[in-house]
């Protein structure tokens, strides 16, 4: 993932490469069904979308909390981002279910049963 990461993105990587740790960290595994933060922190993450719900909730959370006034524009950039770097783990995705099933289409065959065929029954 983050080969596929710095290959489309050469000019500007060292400035995304926080946000790709970020959303690796968040994510759920399906193998754990918890992210690697909630494994290390024993809580969720507060990412930049559950702050911004609280920003729409309780009025000016994100001046209040932020103590900056440009939190609006840095939620934009953030934003942008966080999109970058979702295409491209969803690209990453998408290649990696292709290759899988490219080997296991490489080393599989076609069967066809006959009547009278002795088959195994593994119940």
């Amino acid at each position: 993932m983050i080969r596929k990461f710095l290959q489309t993105n050469q000019n500007d990587w060292d400035k995304l490469i926080d946000y790709l740790l970020f959303a690796m960290r968040e994510a759920k595994h399906a193998s754990m069904q918890f992210s690697p933060f909630e494994m290390l922190m024993g809580r969720k993450v507060s990412g930049p979308l559950s702050l911004q719900r609280q920003s729409w909730e309780h009025g000016s959370f994100a001046e209040r909390e932020l103590k900056t006034t440009s939190a609006a524009k840095y939620m934009q950039e953030l934003i942008r981002k966080l999109q970058v770097i979702n295409a491209a783990a969803r690209e990453n995705d998408r290649m990696a279910k292709h290759r899988m099933k490219q080997n296991y289409d490489r080393k599989s065959s076609n069967r066809t049963l006959h009547e009278k065929d002795e088959v195994a029954n593994t119940v």
